[in-house]
């Protein structure tokens, strides 16, 4: 193979690793869902919790593709203590010459909010999370699926037309 081949295959395993991660991200959203669907006026403590860990663990599966749409199309990641802002903050950069924005402005501004959940949810160390902090992200989290989803797979475009 040469160099330009080994990159269009680089490019096209980027792609297909993250339309995987979406499908990923689909069953996460639809576990969530199952979870919201069986709760009551008064929430069990234990599907709040639940229902935390799937937040964290949406916001854990789009970050993952973030460092691996960096790691491949930039070449490195964001280091030190605000690395997951920072992460963030590069997704949302068009690099001129190099790639678009991976994900819009609003994208980034719905998955901050879900950053700083998670973020809260890992360094707790609680049992019970009350609804009222998971409430609000429960209620915008298909709009953040959907917007992350729509700018992940214009990306792929974008990587799919470099691979051609």
């Amino acid at each position: 193979m040469t160099p330009a081949e080994l990159g269009q295959t680089e490019l096209k395993t980027l792609v297909a690793s993250l339309h995987d991660d979406l499908e990923s991200l689909d069953r996460l959203e639809a576990k969530l869902d199952a979870v919201i669907s069986r709760m009551g006026k008064e929430p069990d403590p234990a599907d709040v919790m639940a229902a935390a860990g799937y937040l964290h663990h949406i916001y854990t599966a789009v970050e993952a593709m973030g460092e691996r749409i960096l790691t491949t199309v930039d070449g490195a990641l964001p280091s030190g203590e605000r690395w997951h802002q920072e992460l963030l903050g590069r997704l949302g950069l068009e690099m001129d010459g190099v790639r678009p924005a991976v994900i819009r402005a609003e994208t980034r501004a719905r998955l901050a909010r879900l950053l700083r959940f998670r973020q809260f949810f890992r360094h707790a160390y609680r049992i019970d999370f009350l609804w009222a902090e998971v409430e609000p992200l429960v209620g915008d989290i298909h709009v953040v699926v959907e917007d992350t989803r729509a700018d992940i797979e214009a990306f792929c475009g974008h990587l799919q037309r470099c691979a051609d």
